[in-house]
């Protein structure tokens, strides 16, 4: 009396069609994970602006956050005296873009006041596809925004 179940060669079979539709679908993945690493940073710098802005305005002093494109670095300090001192917390630690993503900015900080307002900067962040998002302060509001310029 035989039971019912798989042979291995259909077990095999199985596993081989599974690898050739995963090794297929592969490539399309890597450009979605280059996407969400590219929204990511860009939010991440976002959120650290926001911070630094927020931070300003309880603290009655001026935060800025200077930018090094190059290095692809950024780095929140706070008003000193007449220098500023960077802060070492969590969100104010130099932070270090993630492989594959580049910044663009003309400015090299920005700062923030205790009034709220704040200096222009205007930052362009790319991936390796091409994809961009811009994330910018408007001078004297400091108002923070981010787009994606790619989109409509």
């Amino acid at each position: 009396m035989r039971t019912r179940g798989f042979t291995l060669i259909e077990l095999l079979l199985v596993v081989v069609i599974m690898t050739l539709v995963t090794a297929l679908a592969a490539p399309g993945f890597r450009g979605t994970f280059r996407a969400m690493a590219l929204e990511e940073t860009a939010r991440s710098f976002e959120r650290t602006l926001l911070f630094a802005r927020e931070r300003s305005i309880l603290e009655g002093r001026r935060h800025r956050i200077f930018l090094d494109s190059e290095d692809g670095v950024y780095s929140v300090s706070v008003q000193s005296g007449e220098g500023y001192l960077p802060l070492r917390d969590r969100v104010g630690r130099r932070r270090y873009l993630p492989g594959g993503i580049s910044m663009d900015s003309l400015e090299t900080e920005v700062t923030f006041y205790p009034h709220g307002g704040g200096t222009l900067l205007s930052v362009e962040f790319t991936n390796e596809d091409g994809e961009r998002r811009h994330v910018t302060v408007a001078a004297l509001t400091g108002r923070v925004s981010q787009e994606n310029p790619d989109e409509g």
